[in-house]
């Protein structure tokens, strides 16, 4: 590392205003903020973490390489050609290609590597795009280009800036939009970071005189883009890339480099502290634990300013190296709702995390003041940004309020019908989500399709019901309403999956709350596989339609009925002997049954699973992997090992 890449929380501030009044007094295009976030050649830019360590990359040798690749793809795109597809995963071919595109004058189409071909190649064709930059072997039926290859070309210093990107929402509740913002809008969003860092001084803590971000959001995502890769380049900072986004891959960025910045979604958090749960109840430290959150949150709301160092130094310290590290100063979460209690973990064991607010047309809108411990620790989104005008307004059926919002920093244009369509910039838009005003701060109820009135006259989230579920062997597990008003529960199963493994999940569902009150009606399955956006949240519109076209598709299922199967469940005694006894050499400290979940209860990693079932394989003699990897208990095992010895 040298010396001049330190980024303490003093320069940082300065470099804040510095380069915050240099945006301001210039023209609002992205070439503008392209040349503020170049304008420190010697700091780090990326340290990609791979099998050989990790590689360091300076701001000057990214610049490099983008006149390179802008100046590659000038040479084989066709001058007439105006949008091209970007799919990548994060890593430095995806910044190269990024601005090296805009550079040369063409207009990136930031398109998601979780998306199916057919979704991807749709959203090209509508853009009127006849290129894409990948490194995904598929069929578009666009000329691809690879960028992940050594490029050896004569560098064309002249450049010709575009001045616009275009994003795809996810479509969880339709259709993909597609959007665009120009150098006007983004600018916009990143002078946002005013707002926001005189609220909120504590985003610019720094470790040890570093600050750096460990990217787990995709770039190509509007919260990845607009709240990691744009905020956080334009002030210089350190992005560091995982080998992947696995939990051990993410562990070790966190050993190997210090980072000081996480943005994730829920999903991210939500893992770590069902993780940081069980190694506390299998340690039978629950009590104990209980009291030292309390105790964290108290220090925290009576010490404001040094709480969190206190709980960091005092109370947590030494468990923190295990979890993300000693190294996080401040994370945001974002994309959906998230639990009050995950806040709670994750700000008393001393990481500050905050709820925020955005999406794709509208961009990074609000997020909770984390100088206040009391409300990070409420699902809160804070209040807007000083250039968003929020407004909640009631449903047609005034059930709710939904939350309308007008910027300057919201997107610049749609695409609709095959035609770019200007926004209005003095309308409002609908955000389609569920919320109110509460103590000051908004907070999301849910989306306007996925509330759902109890008979109390409660309005609850179907999200939220369904990640309360927990069920251990449907593929997904999704909620939708029928023409009653009644919720239906849909579960896509693996064909390899037999009717105990069901039960099991059944027994499980019939002692949720939810069940238990009435308000899901009936259970049907499929082995149909549900859409989904992004490759992470399902499409419930797809779903509905996927259930209402193809009845003969969902086997309409009776809990009873399983509970009595489940009852009559007789296991080989040698054979779930034996596996557990497998299961405890992997985990000795452990009470093991035939019942015992390897990933629920043990709380196994996918790596360690597949050397069990390796194990298991060699007690019996057996080499069938495609028949063990769905068995997740040791009575899950003797069933399909009963079978395969029966054959």
């Amino acid at each position: 590392m040298i010396k001049e890449e330190k980024i303490s929380h003093r320069i940082a501030k300065n470099r804040v205003k510095e380069n915050l009044n240099k945006l301001q007094n210039s023209t609002p295009t992205i070439e503008s903020i392209f040349q503020i976030v170049f304008s420190h050649p010697n700091y780090t830019f990326l340290q990609v973490v791979n099998n050989a360590g990790v590689e360091d990359i300076s701001y000057h040798d990214a610049f490099c390489q983008i006149e390179k690749f802008g100046s590659y793809f000038q040479s084989i795109i066709a001058s007439n050609s105006r949008y091209v597809g970007i799919l990548l995963d994060n890593k430095p071919e995806w910044i190269y290609s990024f601005y090296g595109l805009l550079m040369y004058g063409y207009i990136p189409v930031l398109l998601s590597t979780r998306n199916d071909n057919d979704e991807n190649q749709e959203i090209l064709k509508k853009v009127n795009s006849t290129y894409v930059i990948t490194d995904i072997e598929c069929n578009l039926g666009v000329n691809q280009i690879n960028p992940c290859q050594e490029i050896q070309i004569e560098i064309n210093h002249k450049h010709e800036w575009a001045d616009e990107i275009v994003f795809i929402s996810s479509g969880t509740s339709g259709p993909n939009k597609i959007v665009a913002f120009t150098g006007k809008e983004l600018c916009a969003q990143v002078l946002n970071c005013e707002d926001i860092f005189k609220k909120n001084p504590i985003l610019a803590r720094d470790y040890k005189g570093y600050l750096k971000h460990l990217v787990v959001l995709p770039f190509y995502h509007i919260f990845g883009f607009v709240a990691v890769f744009l905020w956080f380049s334009f002030f210089n900072v350190t992005f560091v890339l995982p080998m992947n986004l696995s939990s051990e891959r993410i562990r070790q960025a966190c050993v190997v480099c210090r980072p000081t910045h996480i943005f994730a979604v829920p999903l991210f958090f939500e893992t770590i502290v069902s993780m940081i749960k069980f190694n506390v109840k299998s340690n039978h430290l629950e009590q104990k634990f209980n009291k030292g959150i309390k105790l964290s949150l108290g220090l925290q709301k009576v010490f404001p300013k040094f709480g969190n160092t206190i709980v960091r130094k005092m109370l947590f310290g030494k468990y923190l190296e295990d979890i993300l590290g000693v190294s996080i100063q401040f994370c945001i979460v974002g994309g959906s709702q998230i639990t009050e209690e995950t806040l709670k973990i994750i700000n008393g064991i001393g990481y500050p995390l905050v709820n925020g607010y955005g999406s794709t047309e509208i961009g990074i809108a609000s997020f909770a003041n984390p100088k206040k411990i009391t409300e990070r620790v409420t699902p809160n989104i804070g209040l807007p940004f000083k250039i968003f005008d929020y407004s909640l307004e009631s449903a047609s059926d005034g059930s709710s309020n939904e939350l309308y919002i007008k910027s300057e920093s919201m997107f610049n244009k749609a695409l609709i019908d095959n035609q770019w369509i200007t926004r209005d910039k003095s309308k409002k838009i609908r955000t389609f989500d569920v919320a109110d005003l509460i103590n000051n701060h908004y907070v999301l109820k849910g989306r306007v399709d996925e509330i759902f009135i109890g008979a109390n006259g409660e309005n609850k989230s179907i999200s939220l019901i369904e990640a309360n579920l927990n069920l251990r062997y449907a593929l997904d597990s999704v909620l939708i309403k029928n023409q009653n008003n009644d919720l239906c529960l849909l579960l896509s199963y693996s064909a390899n999956v037999n009717d105990y493994q069901i039960a099991r999940d059944l027994s499980i569902l019939t002692s949720n709350i939810e069940y238990r009150s009435g308000s899901i009606k009936k259970v049907f399955a499929t082995s149909l596989v549900f859409p989904k956006a992004n490759g992470i949240k399902i499409k419930r519109k797809k779903i509905e339609e996927l259930f209402q076209s193809n009845p003969n598709d969902f086997r309409l299922l009776n809990p009873n009925d399983f509970s009595d199967f489940l009852n009559n469940e007789e296991f080989d005694k040698f054979i779930v002997d034996k596996i557990i006894e497998i299961f405890k050499q992997k985990f000795p400290n452990h009470p093991i049954d035939a019942h015992t979940d390897y990933f629920a209860d043990l709380h196994g990693n996918s790596l360690d699973y597949f050397y069990l079932v390796e194990a298991i394989e060699n007690a019996f003699n057996l080499h069938a992997k495609n028949n063990l990897t769905l068995c997740r208990t040791p009575g899950d095992f003797s069933i399909k090992i009963k079978e395969l010895l029966s054959l």
